[in-house]
């Protein structure tokens, strides 16, 4: 569907200030940065920003925010079997995040500036990483359950590991260049490895 144009100009402002913020953010941390000098760097009115943002963490959590919702789509895409086999759920969990990655270079660059800068609170100011931790737990506790992945492993450890092949990949790649598909390869690579080692 087609959106219109007052629609699409929203879309513009909210992305420029989720970058404003977001670079902010990676040169002097979020609590430092204020919404007055969020508004001024993305070129908007003070009152501007609360019309988008109810405050300056919501802003940070805005790319896993959108992360998480392109991964609960892949999960309940019309194209997946039912009796899915849990490496593909596995899959469908992960590679969503990828591909935002990778589509949206300059975002996800300041994006992990931010989370390089201040890691030790990065889960406590951004609940989507909880939230995907808590599909990835859901998905190896189901595999184990059907007898798919091995009868000791352990839900939390291996969401920790893919949450980790997935995050390092991200930092990795931008350090490499951010070659456009390189993340995807790497990240199918390590999930494939992981998948392996969870199984009977």
């Amino acid at each position: 569907m087609k959106i219109s144009r007052v629609e699409r100009r929203k879309q513009d402002t909210r992305q420029r200030i989720a970058h404003a913020a977001l670079e902010l953010f990676a040169k002097q941390g979020i609590d430092a940065t204020t919404i007055a000098e969020i508004s001024e760097a993305a070129d908007i009115g003070k009152g501007t920003f609360f019309t988008y943002f109810p405050t300056k963490e919501d802003v940070f959590v805005e790319v896993g925010t959108l992360i998480l919702e392109r991964i609960a789509a892949s999960l309940q895409g019309a194209d997946l079997a039912p009796d899915a086999p849990p490496a593909v759920l596995l899959e469908r969990a992960i590679m969503p995040g990828v591909d935002w990655h990778e589509a949206h270079p300059a975002l996800s660059r300041v994006s992990v500036a931010v989370m390089m800068r201040q890691p030790a609170s990065l889960s406590a100011r951004d609940p989507s990483i909880a939230a995907l931790e808590g599909i990835l737990i859901g998905i190896v506790e189901a595999g184990r359950a059907a007898g798919h992945f091995r009868a000791d492993a352990d839900a939390r450890t291996a969401a920790g590991v893919l949450l980790a092949v997935y995050f390092m990949g991200i930092v990795d790649w931008h350090q490499r260049g951010a070659v456009r598909g390189v993340l995807e390869a790497q990240v199918r690579a390590a999930l494939a490895l992981v998948v392996q080692g969870l199984g009977t």
